[in-house]
This record gives C-alpha cells, sequence and structure tokens, in this order.
C-alpha cells in the first residue's frame, strides 16, 4: 500500500520477479514518469510489474524486457492503469517475446493511450498489447509495429497482432487504428484465436 506522487523513475535495471522501475502488489502510483527501465534475463516488466493497486495518469516509455518475456511497458495480472501514456516500449531480440506495450492476463486498461511500441523479429505477439484476459476500455491504440528481418514475405513463426494479440478478456469502445506487422495476411490491428469473442466497438 501507500502512494507514489509525481516522481521520475529512470534508468534502473530489475531482474527475478521483474518490475524495473517498480513491482507493486497494492496502493497508488500517479502522476509518475517512468523512462528508460528494463528487466534483464528472463524477468518481466520493463516499467511496471502490476499484481495490484492503480497506476494513474504516468508515462511509461522506452522500457525494455528479457527474452521469453512479456510487458516491455507493463506487465499485469491484476490491478488499473487509468489515463496513462505507454510508448515507445520495445524488445530488440528475436525469441517468444510477447507485449511491448502491456502484457496483460487480468486487470483494467482505462483511458489509456498506447502507441509506438515495438517488437523485432519473430515467434513474437502483440507490439501494443498481449492479451490473455482483463479489461480494454476507452482506450487508444494506435501506430505499434512488430518488425524483423525473419518476417518479410511471411516466412516467420508469429509476429501478429501489431495493436492487439487476443487470447481472452474484453476490449470495449477502443480505437485501435495504424498498427502494422510484416506478416503477410495478418490482421495488423486485432488478431488472435477467439478474437470474434471479444466485445468491442471502435
Amino acid at each position: 500500500n501507500g502512494t507514489i506522487e509525481r516522481c521520475t523513475i529512470q534508468n534502473n535495471t530489475g531482474g527475478g520477479n521483474g518490475g524495473g522501475g517498480i513491482n507493486m502488489a497494492g496502493g497508488v502510483v500517479k502522476g509518475c514518469i517512468l523512462d528508460g527501465n528494463n528487466c534483464a534475463g528472463t524477468a518481466k516488466g520493463g516499467g511496471i510489474v502490476l499484481t495490484g493497486g492503480i497506476v494513474s495518469n504516468c508515462v511509461i516509455r522506452n522500457g525494455t524486457t528479457g527474452v521469453r518475456s512479456g510487458g516491455g511497458g507493463v506487465y499485469m495480472t491484476a490491478g488499473q492503469v487509468v489515463g496513462c501514456t505507454i510508448t515507445n516500449n520495445k524488445y530488440v531480440g528475436w525469441d517468444c517475446y510477447e507485449g511491448a506495450g502491456i502484457w496483460m492476463s487480468g486487470g483494467m486498461v482505462r483511458n489509456t493511450l498506447i502507441a509506438g511500441n515495438v517488437i523485432y523479429d519473430y515467434n513474437t505477439w502483440g507490439a501494443g498489447v498481449h492479451m490473455e484476459g482483463g479489461q480494454l476500455l476507452s482506450c487508444t491504440i494506435v501506430s505499434n509495429s512488430c518488425i524483423g528481418s525473419h518476417q518479410v514475405g511471411g516466412d516467420g513463426l508469429g509476429m501478429v497482432g501489431g495493436g492487439i494479440h487476443y487470447e481472452a478478456g474484453g476490449i470495449t469502445n477502443c480505437i485501435i487504428y495504424g498498427n502494422t506487422t510484416e506478416r503477410v495476411g495478418d490482421d495488423d490491428n486485432l488478431d488472435g484465436t477467439g478474437v470474434t469473442n471479444a466485445s468491442w466497438y471502435s
């Protein structure tokens, strides 16, 4: 519990349980800038690991995370992200990476801009958001990209869902636009098994 408010958390490296900038299970993070935080090895959540609590009105940018992991900006299983900007998070390796902007299996993301996040190379999913559960409400997911040399011509594995790679959860009242992948035949904005079950309106 407790509150972190109007702080700058910058250029930190996490390992183990992840959370290069913050690892939180409760409380409030409000009006902060998290910039250039990262995780080493296979740790998750370059900017924040969120298993409870509320992150509001924050800028989470320029985060990276480890191989075979997820959430360059945010890795969340519960809690809320509200009114934030999540931009320019990336992973520069090539193997089994999910959700450069956000990896989520629970919780809620609301009124948040997710833009300019990038995944490089192949066997990876969801540059903006990789979604295995939870809710996206009234968010804008734009200009996120899956790019890489293994994907040119559609010969690589994975590399789907430039905006969102969807497995479960709900998507409501969101703008999902201008996202890209280099995989031939992929829906650049919204891709995944069972995606028609998402309740989304744009």
